[in-house]
């Protein structure tokens, strides 16, 4: 378990539980702090190997949605996405929670988590 507590700069105190395969991240905001908050984007970097990453949820604001009266392919020609349709980088859509699961966390594996409030 670790435990990041909040600084004068962000508000965000962060508490994480790891086990062999998973990496459950709480958030934890001051509730004067929330107002304006959209969520979190959440980063993540192996530190044996280097490799690093926005991790993806499935959740967007409905103003990232197509319009529903346009079809998927004209939306997809309109503007490309560079992630599958329903996963989305949570440095593009944020992480709408106070709690995140990252399953897919090695064995063995050290990370660094970066937490970005989005406001």
């Amino acid at each position: 378990r670790i435990v990041v507590p909040a600084t004068p700069q962000t508000n965000l105190s962060v508490r994480a539980v790891t086990g062999t395969h998973v990496c459950l991240l709480y958030m934890d905001v001051p509730e004067a702090a929330t107002r304006g908050l959209l969520g979190f984007a959440l980063h993540r970097r192996n530190c044996a190997t280097g490799y690093q990453q926005w991790l993806s949820g499935l959740k967007t604001f409905p103003s990232q949605d197509p319009p529903s009266d346009v079809s998927e392919d004209e939306a997809a020609q309109a503007k490309p996405r560079e992630f599958k349709a329903d996963v989305v980088p949570t440095g593009v859509g944020v992480f709408q929670g106070f709690h995140w699961a990252d399953y897919t966390a090695r064995a063995g594996q050290r990370y660094v988590f970066t937490i970005v409030p989005l406001y």
